[in-house]
């Protein structure tokens, strides 16, 4: 990710965080992006939908974690790793 999708980012993010009943803090935000901003925007916004989805870990609010282990479960094998 870039600065320029940072908008795009803290929306989605505060989104998933509202359908846990979570406020977020700008300052967490911009911890967020940056353990994630070696990924696209996509993949994480992806990431962030499938662990909403997720019928065990879906029921607790997200981690910088969880988004990571389902950007990692979703890359190819063969791009593991690879960054």
């Amino acid at each position: 990710m870039n600065m320029q999708e940072m908008t795009e980012f803290d929306a989605a993010l505060s989104d998933a965080f509202e359908l846990y009943g979570k406020g977020l803090s700008e300052r967490q935000c911009e911890m967020w992006f940056r353990l994630l901003r070696e990924h696209s925007l996509k993949a994480v916004c992806d990431a962030l939908d499938a662990h909403v989805k997720d019928q065990v870990r879906g029921r607790f609010c997200p981690m910088p974690a969880d988004v990571l282990a389902q950007i990692e479960k979703s890359s190819p094998e063969w791009m593991r790793g690879v960054r």
